[in-house]
């Protein structure tokens, strides 16, 4: 598929108006065709169901409480999934199952702490969508992974997942970019006494130490906030990645 870069004040009413077009079967028929794969009628039917089911899912998520709307925002991304993962091939994968197991015993307080194991990499949902879309990792030979390690990954909730579990920190970083005549300068607002805790997160970013300088500290005063000031070498690449 092509990357388009499209400038809106209405995101994501503009990605379902998008996502939507294969809710119809001339349209699927058609991308099949353009990309020369077949055109098989139970493929094209799990292409329509599942972006129509996904967005009534993820509709309905919005007026439920929280103790049912995660449950409706899982489907709902897993029959995002499943339709793109159609459209992409062409074929409708063969899933038996989640492909993973949530281990209750190791909850203490949150229901995120949560362990989860990983399944059959043949038969498991979360395989075959990932190696579609180009992860071809073994999963299972990763071990256990907290629901909450997930969670401080997704950066569009890296302020909910700090609110909700009093973390200063998730697995990602918020940079604040300014340019100046010299470039763009990316700052990364924290308290000083958590620059350790910060530093490895970073240390845990593919590529940082190749692409990046040491971080330095500065203090700004009309606000009278800690940062970190991080500046690419000279040979340095552009890392980091814009979301919403």
């Amino acid at each position: 598929m092509i990357n388009r870069e499209i400038f809106t004040e209405s995101p994501e009413d503009d990605l379902w108006r998008e996502l939507l077009q294969y809710s119809y079967r001339a349209n699927v028929s058609r991308y099949l065709k353009e990309h020369s794969l077949d055109e098989d009628e139970d493929t094209i039917n799990t292409i329509i169901g599942s972006f129509l089911q996904a967005n009534e899912y993820f509709k309905a998520s919005k007026s439920a409480n929280l103790q049912i709307s995660p449950l409706l925002l899982y489907y709902g991304a897993t029959n995002l999934l499943l339709g793109l993962t159609s459209l992409m091939t062409g074929k409708r994968p063969e899933i038996k199952n989640h492909g993973m197991t949530a281990i209750d015993s190791t909850i203490s307080t949150y229901i995120a702490e949560a362990n989860v194991v990983f399944g059959d990499p043949n038969t498991g949902g979360i395989h075959q969508f990932a190696r579609i879309l180009g992860f071809e990792k073994d999963l299972t030979k990763c071990g256990e992974w907290k629901m909450m390690d997930f969670l401080s990954s997704i950066v569009e909730i890296d302020q909910d997942y700090r609110k909700c579990y009093a973390q200063e920190n998730g697995n990602t970083l918020l940079l604040d970019l300014f340019n100046t005549p010299t470039g763009t300068i990316e700052r990364l607002y924290l308290n000083k006494n958590k620059v350790e805790a910060i530093s490895a997160v970073l240390n845990n970013v593919e590529g940082f130490e190749k692409n990046y300088l040491l971080p330095q500290v500065g203090h700004e005063r009309e606000s009278d906030r800690d940062y970190l000031i991080l500046r690419k070498k000279m040979s340095g690449k552009d890392i980091k990645r814009i979301s919403f």
